[in-house]
């Protein structure tokens, strides 16, 4: 969820798992900054998810490892469901969001959906996009 905000600098320190039942839940988000809103700031992920460094370097493989790591032995039609849940119900607010500090948000939110997407195989409709620069250094 971090990264479909557009948090790139989402540390693994502000993760917590809850464990209620069989199996762990994830605690409130916090500490949540869209780091793309920053032209200035590096966009490079702090936590590589596989072997991926950028949000749009990110691989179907990378997911799997990055899941893997974290004691998914295999992603099943269930799983990548839950993980799309939140990509599709952010896609769902883009459009509403407007205004100087709402729109941006959004446009960023849309840059990192159009990455996250195809690596979960949903067919998402992305909107278009004309305010996020993307910086690598």
């Amino acid at each position: 969820m971090n990264l479909l905000l557009g948090y790139t600098d989402n540390q693994a320190k502000n993760q917590a798992l809850l464990y209620r039942g069989a199996r762990p839940d994830l605690a409130s988000f916090y500490d949540i900054m869209p780091t793309l809103l920053d032209d200035t700031g590096t966009h490079r992920l702090a936590l590589r998810i596989g072997r991926a460094d950028m949000t749009d370097a990110i691989t179907p493989e990378d997911v799997a490892a990055f899941l893997s790591a974290l004691g998914c032995r295999r992603i099943t039609p269930a799983l990548r469901r839950r993980l799309g849940h939140p990509v599709e119900g952010v896609l769902a607010l883009i459009p509403k969001m407007r205004g100087p500090c709402l729109k941006r948000i959004g446009e960023a939110m849309g840059e990192q959906a159009r990455w996250i997407a195809p690596t979960l195989s949903l067919a998402a409709e992305i909107p278009d996009r004309d305010l996020v620069v993307i910086n690598r250094s």
